[in-house]
Formats: structure tokens, sequence, C-alpha cells
């Protein structure tokens, strides 16, 4: 259920994007807790599935080319959110130090 859990997240996320209706902060919530249960999950098996990966790939471009469909000062807000959601994303796909 995790990994289809991630996935309905994220495109929650973006469709909300895409959609012009802004910000899910609910969606948002529930893929950073899916995102930090996703990242226990890899580092316990040593791998991404494919489909997760898939999905994580494709993830910053969809959401940052939501950018132009919003007034300058939600687009801004979209942007940051874009790089932050990449930072925790790349994050979550590093190993962990030992």
């Amino acid at each position: 259920m995790g990994r289809n859990e991630l996935i309905n997240q994220a495109s929650t996320l973006a469709v909300s994007l895409r959609m012009g209706e802004g910000i899910d902060l609910v969606a948002l919530r529930r893929f950073r807790s899916e995102l930090a249960k996703a990242s226990s999950r890899w580092n316990d098996a040593g791998q991404v599935s494919r489909s997760e990966a898939a999905v994580l790939v494709e993830f910053f471009p969809a959401l940052y080319g939501c950018v132009p469909l919003y007034p300058e000062d939600v687009a801004r807000e979209v942007a940051e959110l874009c790089e932050c959601l990449l930072n925790e994303v790349l994050s979550a796909l590093a190993e962990p130090e030992n």
C-alpha cells in the first residue's frame, strides 16, 4: 500500500496545481508523510521501486511547470515549494550517513 500512497499523493498535489487550485496543503502534508515512510522502506530494501522512481523523476518538472499558471505572488510560492520538495525528495533518496 505504501508505494501506491506515495504515488497517489504526488498525483493529487500535481493535479491540484495543474488545475489552478493552488497548493493543496492536505495533499502536501500527506505526500511528505508518505515520502518519509518510503525513505525508510528504500533504505531497508536498498532500492527504490520502478513505479516510485518513475513518478519522482517527473515530480519536480510536473510541479514547476505549473508556476506560469499563477499570478506573480502565488507563482513565487509554488516555485519555492517545488524547490523545497525537490530537496526533500533528493534527501529521501540519499543513502543514510553512518
